[in-house]
Protein backbone atom coordinates (compact mmCIF):
# COMPACT_ATOMS: atom_id res chain seq x y z
CA UNK A 1 0.00 0.00 0.00
CA UNK A 2 1.31 3.73 -0.98
CA UNK A 3 0.55 6.25 1.83
CA UNK A 4 -0.88 9.10 0.13
CA UNK A 5 1.16 11.88 -1.79
CA UNK A 6 1.72 15.01 1.00
CA UNK A 7 0.47 18.25 -0.18
CA UNK A 8 2.62 21.01 -1.26
CA UNK A 9 3.11 24.66 -1.87
CA UNK A 10 3.34 25.73 -5.18
CA UNK A 11 7.26 27.03 -6.39
CA UNK A 12 5.91 30.85 -5.89
CA UNK A 13 3.94 30.83 -2.97
CA UNK A 14 6.01 32.02 0.58
CA UNK A 15 4.63 30.46 3.42
CA UNK A 16 2.85 32.75 6.19
CA UNK A 17 4.52 33.30 9.35
CA UNK A 18 3.26 31.61 12.62
CA UNK A 19 0.64 33.82 14.17
CA UNK A 20 1.79 35.18 17.70
CA UNK A 21 -1.11 34.25 20.60
CA UNK A 22 -4.10 37.49 20.74
CA UNK A 23 -2.97 38.73 24.31
CA UNK A 24 -5.95 40.65 25.49
CA UNK A 25 -5.29 44.26 26.00
CA UNK A 26 -4.62 45.48 30.30
CA UNK A 27 -7.78 47.14 31.06
CA UNK A 28 -7.51 50.31 31.97
CA UNK A 29 -7.59 51.91 35.53
CA UNK A 30 -7.88 54.94 37.46
CA UNK A 31 -4.73 54.43 37.72
CA UNK A 32 -3.36 53.95 34.61
CA UNK A 33 -5.71 56.52 33.03
CA UNK A 34 -4.53 59.34 35.95
CA UNK A 35 -0.88 58.31 34.77
CA UNK A 36 -1.52 58.22 31.17
CA UNK A 37 -3.44 61.87 31.55
CA UNK A 38 -0.02 63.22 33.31
CA UNK A 39 2.37 62.06 30.50
CA UNK A 40 0.35 63.94 27.45
CA UNK A 41 1.82 67.54 29.11
CA UNK A 42 -0.68 68.47 31.23
CA UNK A 43 1.19 71.34 33.32
CA UNK A 44 -1.66 72.81 35.29
CA UNK A 45 -1.30 70.59 38.32
CA UNK A 46 1.36 70.28 40.30
CA UNK A 47 0.43 67.78 42.34
CA UNK A 48 -0.11 63.98 41.78
CA UNK A 49 -1.92 61.55 43.96
CA UNK A 50 -0.91 57.84 43.88
CA UNK A 51 -4.17 55.39 43.41
CA UNK A 52 -4.05 51.69 43.91
CA UNK A 53 -4.87 49.74 40.53
CA UNK A 54 -7.01 47.20 42.01
CA UNK A 55 -10.86 47.18 41.53
CA UNK A 56 -12.01 47.39 44.98
CA UNK A 57 -14.29 49.83 46.55
CA UNK A 58 -11.97 51.15 49.02
CA UNK A 59 -11.57 54.85 49.59
CA UNK A 60 -8.94 56.79 48.08
CA UNK A 61 -7.05 58.70 50.09
CA UNK A 62 -4.54 61.59 48.55
CA UNK A 63 -1.14 62.53 49.58
CA UNK A 64 -0.78 64.94 52.50
CA UNK A 65 -0.45 68.50 51.67
CA UNK A 66 2.27 70.46 52.13
CA UNK A 67 2.27 71.82 55.26
CA UNK A 68 4.39 75.04 56.79
CA UNK A 69 5.24 77.08 59.45
CA UNK A 70 4.17 80.55 59.86
CA UNK A 71 5.39 82.64 62.80
CA UNK A 72 5.01 86.41 63.65
CA UNK A 73 8.11 88.74 62.22
CA UNK A 74 11.28 88.31 64.72
CA UNK A 75 9.53 85.76 66.94
CA UNK A 76 9.99 81.97 67.65
CA UNK A 77 7.64 79.52 67.35
CA UNK A 78 4.95 79.68 65.00
CA UNK A 79 2.00 77.34 63.92
CA UNK A 80 2.51 74.47 61.25
CA UNK A 81 -0.43 74.81 58.87
CA UNK A 82 -1.74 73.05 55.78
CA UNK A 83 0.17 75.27 52.27
CA UNK A 84 -3.20 76.62 50.83
CA UNK A 85 -3.82 77.05 46.90
CA UNK A 86 -3.85 81.05 46.94
CA UNK A 87 -1.51 83.51 49.03
CA UNK A 88 -4.41 85.38 50.00
CA UNK A 89 -6.12 82.40 51.42
CA UNK A 90 -2.71 81.85 53.26
CA UNK A 91 -2.66 85.37 54.66
CA UNK A 92 -6.53 84.41 55.95
CA UNK A 93 -5.47 81.26 58.05
CA UNK A 94 -2.34 83.60 59.37
CA UNK A 95 -4.90 86.25 60.17
CA UNK A 96 -7.01 83.73 62.20
CA UNK A 97 -4.03 82.07 63.66
CA UNK A 98 -2.82 85.02 65.20
CA UNK A 99 -5.85 87.18 65.62
CA UNK A 100 -4.05 90.13 63.53
CA UNK A 101 -4.46 91.53 59.69
CA UNK A 102 -1.95 89.74 58.07
CA UNK A 103 -0.59 91.32 54.77
CA UNK A 104 2.29 89.83 53.09
CA UNK A 105 4.94 87.14 54.11
CA UNK A 106 8.76 87.00 53.92
CA UNK A 107 11.38 84.80 54.55
CA UNK A 108 12.95 85.07 57.50
CA UNK A 109 17.02 84.15 56.51
CA UNK A 110 16.16 86.89 53.41
CA UNK A 111 13.74 89.21 54.59
CA UNK A 112 12.98 88.93 50.94
CA UNK A 113 8.89 89.62 50.21
CA UNK A 114 7.04 86.34 49.05
CA UNK A 115 4.95 87.17 46.49
CA UNK A 116 3.60 83.43 45.27
CA UNK A 117 2.39 80.94 46.84
CA UNK A 118 4.14 78.22 44.41
CA UNK A 119 7.55 79.66 46.06
CA UNK A 120 6.84 78.52 49.76
CA UNK A 121 8.45 74.76 49.88
CA UNK A 122 6.99 71.81 52.33
CA UNK A 123 8.35 72.47 55.79
CA UNK A 124 9.43 76.49 55.13
CA UNK A 125 9.04 78.68 57.83
CA UNK A 126 7.92 82.00 56.73
CA UNK A 127 6.60 85.32 58.59
CA UNK A 128 3.63 86.71 58.27
CA UNK A 129 3.85 90.36 58.24
CA UNK A 130 1.21 93.03 59.86
CA UNK A 131 0.58 96.78 58.28
CA UNK A 132 2.67 98.29 61.08
CA UNK A 133 5.38 95.46 61.38
CA UNK A 134 5.50 95.88 57.59
CA UNK A 135 5.75 99.89 57.69
CA UNK A 136 8.77 99.63 60.01
CA UNK A 137 10.21 96.70 58.50
CA UNK A 138 11.06 99.07 55.40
Amino acid sequence: PTSPPTPTAPANVVPSPPTPPLIPPTPTTTATAISNRSTEGDSTSSHSITLPASNSNSEITPQPKISVVIRRFNKRGGVRVALTDTLQQLLTVASEKFNVTAVKFREPDTEAEIHDVHLIKADMVIWVMTEEEESEFV
